[in-house]
Parts: structure tokens; C-alpha cells; sequence
């Protein structure tokens, strides 16, 4: 018995032996090796001059039509540089923890901004005219143009912050606000991750904690909208700044600053600015019950943020008529009475359209980040409130219980559609802080294993960065040809003839190409007046069932996302838009490559 003891011990030491040596040669060794000054200058010099060189070739080749998938055509030299050079930032930031070096954190969090900022400038740089432009970004871009063309803010843009914004830089630059709109992104990137810093370097926490929060706050969340001036991302983005200011608000000079932003932030989106409401809420009543004597928020705050937002969104009809929508959609559901169609439903109906497997294997490569920011967020939770850690515990509330609220409107209402809600969760920009906290509380190597799931995390953050097949969408872009062919069939058409839509209403076009007012005053003739009908092929030969003279418009991005993406999928299919051109009620009177635009007379006329 004393043997087996004797060998049981020698196994459980072999084993350990084992594994300190796998840990030693998987992460140890090329720790220490990195820490060497001559391989950091190395690794980070090869990180600039490969980002350098897949700049050079990608203004070499631009985009020249329709792209289905920007990975695809991008060189693939791009995303091996950048995911490197982000990943050699994380490495200098690891290690000016130890060496407590200035020059390895600015470099480091240097080279993290830089490689986020051109990931969503990409778009520009490959020479793309719009991402998204078939979405409300072609309208937003409208919008920016209406203020610089009418000099003021039409009753129809109820959250007008980032249309004076792009407005007024375009004015100073004497640039259009679509060339405006490309530089956006870019620019609140940095204003984020600048805002992440500050705002953990309020904290009084220790220089491990600034930066864990940074390192946990390189992956891009929020998926494709990251690379749009889609209104709720860019004021979901500046929310850090505020609560920055927030925890500044002892000197006077930061109170002002508080002050104007509850005055700015309701112009910037509704939902946002309801979750903001909560968070002051949540901040407010945990200062009360701890009994402090300095209060970050006051009854007066909320009141001023309160009383704003109310004037605004009261004159605003159509934003007063969603909000009654949403809140009869709520009772019902609460009351389980009717059938009101809510967010849940929509995303299950994706669900089934797509097939279970596709669509899980999509929904996991959006989100797992989120989920894996989630997970380690709540155990973070954990450990603030057992260490009692006072300035923690209030953004610890806000993220519960403004996600709660988020899961809520998703289950109970059609707020907006699943895509926003998925994509873009506002409780995440408390997530960078979170898991900073939970990194200085791990031990060694349960860090180690959070950091490598925040490399996984900036890879997936990456691949879902822009729509393309990989989370089965294909890319939503605007060529020269769709502005082009847009153009043509506004200035061409008869106004007293409508338009079907397929995948690309009109109006995004005349709202691109002559601003948001332009498309409001011709609704009747731009706007879409009926869908595109299904299985033409199982339609009498030879002709398309138009009851009314209409025209319709079929560009390269619906052949590629029925002839690939969505093949099989979709209630079109590639025939369907091949059998038009042989209906001998259509005229194809416009072509351009990519752009067709048909005439289709009425089925009677020819009986």
C-alpha cells in the first residue's frame, strides 16, 4: 500500500512537472522572450512595416464594383498585419505592467487605436461609396445633407446630433457629408477608446486595472454597425466621455461638462437616451443607500436630463406615436393578449429561414464577444460586491439592470429590429471595466486564460466587423454603378408611376444623392410601393404579374445575395430575376453593369 502511495505521489509530481512545463514553453517562454526590449522593437517594427505594406497594395488595387465580401477581396496580407499588429499592442501593454514603462504603454495603446481606427476606415480606403447604404445609413447621410443644404433641422429628424455634426465638419472642410461620413467611424473609435481610458484612470484603482480596462476594450463590439454613422452606435459611443465627466464632477469645470451632455445626449437616439435615464437612476439610488456624502448624481441632474428629453420627444410626432406602439406592444405581451409581433418573434422567423445550424453558427461569431464579455462581467459582479469596491459597485447596477431593461424591450416589443438589439447592447461599454477589475483580482493563470479569450474575442470581433458571408449576409455596399443608375431612374422616371422593391428602395438613393427632404416631398414616386413578387417562374410564361404599369430595379448585389448568400434561402431565387428579362410585358431600359432598371406594363394591357 505504501508503494502505491510512494507511486501516486511520483505520478501527481510527473503531472505537475507536466503542466508547468506546457505552461512554461505555451505562454511563459514567449512572455519572457517578448519582454526583451531588442524582440519588442523587432515585433513591433515587422507589425508597422506589414500594416504598411497591405496599405500599399490595397490603394493599388481599390474596389472597382460590387464586392460580396470585403474579406474576400481584401488582401489577406490586410487582416494577418492587423490582427498581429493588435495583438503585438496587447503584448506591450502586458508587459509595461511588469516594467512599469511609459514608452511600451503609449506604443502599445498607440498601435491598438491605430489598428482599430483603419479596421473600420477600411471601407474608404478600399474606395467604397457607402457601407450599409440599402439601411437607414444612406438616410442619415440625407439628413447631414438637408442641414447644409436648408441651414437648419427638418421636423422629420428627430435625433439630429450626428446630422449637424457631419454637417458642420463638411462645411469646414468644404467636403460632401457622404465623404464626411466615411471618417466618422474612425474618429469616434478613438474618441471610445480614448473615453475607456480616461474614464478607468478616474477609478481609484491601481495602473493594472487602466490597463486591463484598455486591453479588454480593443475587441470592436456591436458587429457591422461599427463601420456606419448609425445614430444609436455613435451615441452609445460617447457615453464613457459622460461617465468620465461623471466621476469628475467634484470640479466644477467637469460638472458644466455633465450638465451640457444631459442637455446634448437626447438629440442623439431615443432608446439610448431611455437606458441613459436608467443608468442616472441606478447610479443615484446606489449613493443614496450607501449613505455617501458626495453625490455623482442629484435629483436635480436627473430632473434636467429628464425634462429635456421630454420637451423634444413630446414635439416630435412621430417619435411620440412609436413610443405609444411600443408601450401598447408591452401590455399586451404582458398581458398575453393579442398577437403583437415583437423582436423575439422576428429574430425566430430569421431563424427558420436560415436553418438553426447556419443561423447559430452566425449568431455566435456576432456575439461571442458579447457573450463571453457577459459571462466574465457578472463574475466580475461578484467580486465588487464581496471586496465592497464603492466606485465599482454603480456601473456593477447599471449593467444589470440596463440589461434587464434591454432583454425586456426584446421579448416584449418590436423597438427595433434583431440585428440593432443583438448587435448593438449599450450595457457593453461598462464591459471594459469590468473585466479590467476581474483581471486584477484573478490569479495568474486564470488570467492567462482571459486574456487569450480576449484574442479570441478581437478575432471574432473582426470577422463580424462587416456583413459577408461568413455570418451569412452578403455585403451591403453602394458602388459608383448603384449612385450612377440610382441617379438616372430619379431624374428620369414618371413621377406618376410607382417603384416595387426587391432589396433596394429608391428612396435611399434620392436620399444619398439629393438629401432626406428630397425624399420626403417625392415619397409617393421614390418610395416603395409594393414588394417584389416571388416565384415568378411558377407564373404564367412569359409574363410578369404587374396589375399596374411599375418599375422595378435589379442590381449586382441582389444576383450575388440570391445567387450565393441566401441560394435556396431567400423567396426569390436566381431565376427568378433571370425569367424578367425574357417577360414580354418588361422593358429593360437602363444597364450600367451593375444597375438594371425595367419597365413592366400592366398584365391587362396586353390581354
Amino acid at each position: 500500500m505504501l508503494k502505491d502511495f510512494d507511486t501516486d505521489q511520483n505520478d501527481q509530481k510527473t503531472i505537475l512537472e507536466l503542466s508547468n512545463f506546457t505552461v512554461f514553453f505555451g505562454f511563459k517562454l514567449p512572455v519572457q522572450i517578448y519582454r526583451s526590449n531588442r524582440f519588442q522593437l523587432l515585433f513591433t517594427s515587422i507589425s508597422f512595416i506589414l500594416v504598411s505594406y497591405s496599405l500599399l497594395l490595397i490603394a493599388r488595387k481599390p474596389a472597382m464594383g460590387y464586392e460580396v465580401s470585403i474579406y474576400s477581396s481584401t488582401p489577406l496580407i490586410f487582416w494577418i498585419s492587423l490582427l498581429f499588429s493588435l495583438i503585438n499592442g496587447m503584448f506591450l501593454l502586458w508587459s509595461s505592467i511588469s516594467t512599469r514603462s511609459s514608452k511600451q504603454f503609449n506604443l502599445g495603446f498607440f498601435q491598438i487605436i491605430f489598428c482599430n481606427a483603419l479596421l473600420v476606415l477600411l471601407p474608404k480606403l478600399k474606395n467604397y461609396m457607402l457601407i450599409m447604404g440599402r439601411g437607414d445609413n444612406a438616410d442619415y447621410v440625407g439628413y447631414a445633407m438637408d442641414v447644409s443644404i436648408y441651414g437648419y433641422i427638418p421636423d422629420y429628424n428627430f435625433y439630429p446630433y450626428t446630422s449637424v455634426l457631419i454637417s458642420q465638419i463638411g462645411q469646414v472642410l468644404n467636403t460632401s457629408a457622404l465623404e464626411v461620413s466615411k471618417y466618422i467611424p474612425s474618429l469616434f473609435v478613438i474618441i471610445y477608446m480614448l473615453s475607456i481610458y480616461c474614464w478607468a484612470k478616474s477609478f481609484k484603482q491601481d495602473q493594472n486595472f487602466i490597463i486591463y480596462s484598455i486591453i479588454a476594450s480593443i475587441p470592436l463590439f456591436f458587429a457591422w454597425f461599427f463601420s456606419t454613422i448609425y445614430y444609436m452606435l455613435i451615441s452609445t459611443l460617447i457615453l464613457p466621455l459622460f461617465f468620465y465627466t461623471l466621476n469628475k464632477n467634484s470640479d466644477f469645470r467637469y460638472r458644466i461638462f455633465v450638465v451640457i451632455i444631459c442637455l446634448v445626449l437626447p438629440f442623439t437616439h431615443p432608446i439610448v437616451s431611455l437606458i441613459f435615464l436608467l443608468y442616472l437612476v441606478c447610479i443615484y439610488l446606489e449613493e443614496t443607500l450607501s449613505d455617501r456624502n458626495s453625490h455623482k448624481v442629484t435629483l436635480r441632474l436627473i430632473m434636467i436630463f429628464l425634462i429635456t428629453s421630454s420637451i423634444w420627444y413630446l414635439t416630435q410626432y412621430a417619435l411620440t406615436k412609436n413610443a405609444i406602439v411600443i408601450f401598447e406592444q408591452i401590455e399586451n405581451t404582458l398581458l398575453q393578449r393579442g398577437s403583437d409581433t415583437t423582436t423575439l418573434n422576428v429574430a425566430t422567423g430569421y431563424f427558420d429561414k436560415l436553418g438553426y445550424l447556419t443561423a447559430i453558427r452566425s449568431f455566435l461569431i456576432m456575439t461571442f464577444d458579447e457573450l463571453t464579455y457577459y459571462i466574465f462581467s457578472l463574475l466580475s459582479i461578484l467580486f465588487i460586491f464581496k471586496n465592497s469596491e464603492k466606485g465599482l459597485k454603480s456601473i456593477s447596477l447599471c449593467f444589470v439592470f440596463g440589461s434587464i431593461f434591454y432583454i425586456f424591450l426584446f421579448m416584449s416589443s418590436q423597438a427595433h429590429t434583431p440585428y440593432r438589439f443583438i448587435n448593438l447592447d449599450v450595457n457593453m461599454i461598462f464591459t471594459p471595466l469590468l473585466l479590467g477589475y476581474l483581471m486584477v483580482s484573478l490569479r495568474k493563470q486564470y488570467k492567462i486564460v482571459l486574456n487569450l479569450l480576449i484574442v479570441l474575442s478581437v478575432i471574432t470581433t473582426v470577422a463580424s466587423l462587416y456583413q459577408s458571408p461568413i455570418i451569412t449576409y452578403p455585403s451591403d455596399e453602394f458602388t459608383a454603378y448603384d449612385i450612377s443608375g440610382g441617379k438616372w431612374l430619379v431624374d428620369s422616371k414618371n413621377e406618376d408611376i410607382p417603384t416595387i422593391t426587391l432589396l433596394s428602395p429608391l428612396h435611399r438613393y434620392s436620399s444619398l444623392i439629393y438629401g432626406s427632404n428630397y425624399s420626403s416631398i417625392h415619397m409617393s414616386s421614390v418610395g416603395p410601393w409594393s414588394s417584389f413578387p416571388t416565384n415568378l417562374s411558377s407564373f404564367e410564361t412569359g409574363v410578369f404579374p404587374a396589375n399596374i404599369t411599375q418599375y422595378f430595379l435589379i442590381t449586382e448585389y441582389e444576383k450575388q445575395a440570391y445567387s450565393t448568400v441566401w441560394k435556396g434561402v431567400g423567396q426569390v431565387n436566381e431565376s427568378d430575376l433571370t425569367s424578367v428579362n425574357f417577360c414580354k410585358n418588361v422593358y429593360h431600359i437602363y444597364d450600367n453593369q451593375e444597375f438594371s432598371i425595367y419597365l413592366a406594363k400592366s398584365c391587362k394591357e396586353g390581354e
